[in-house]
């Protein structure tokens, strides 16, 4: 047995993480209806909040000068039309993740740029051309394409 899944580690890596990404999450509804009303794909919904909460709606994120709520971890002090009652309803708050995504697709282009300005406010690139929050804009980006590869059947 140990030859065997030594032999093969990366095919049973590869199938458990496609079997990862498969998995349904309880907001998938809410991602694809709010996503295609916003002309946001809904994978990129579901990838920041993978990431920022893990689907957790009520993930709080407390520091001495802020506090994020909910799914997409809304910042209530850069966000203060939204009330932390409301971020706790899975609802509006991808609501709100759309509507702050909105406003960043119009001043940036890329999806990467998005990403980034999602989490750090704007896109802040270093002289190599990474961005500063580098490891956030990864992770949330290949699972954004992951997520795509298994939605179109390419996995």
């Amino acid at each position: 047995m140990k030859i065997f899944l030594k032999k093969h580690w990366k095919i049973i890596t590869g199938l458990m993480f496609i079997g990862y990404l498969s998995i349904k999450t309880p907001y998938d509804k809410i991602f694809k209806e709010i996503g295609f009303k916003n002309n946001i794909n809904p994978n990129l919904l579901k990838s920041i909040v993978k990431q920022e909460g893990n689907f957790r709606s009520d993930a709080e994120n407390r520091s001495d000068r802020e506090k994020s709520i909910g799914l997409g971890q809304i910042n209530l002090q850069a966000w203060p039309q939204w009330s932390e009652i409301e971020m706790k309803d899975p609802y509006k708050n991808v609501q709100a993740m759309a509507f702050i995504i909105n406003d960043l697709q119009s001043r940036y282009k890329s999806t990467t740029d998005i990403i980034s300005a999602y989490n750090a406010g704007r896109p802040i690139t270093r002289a190599d051309g990474s961005y500063v929050n580098n490891s956030y804009v990864m992770s949330v980006y290949s699972r954004y394409l992951a997520y795509n590869a298994v939605n179109l059947g390419f996995l």
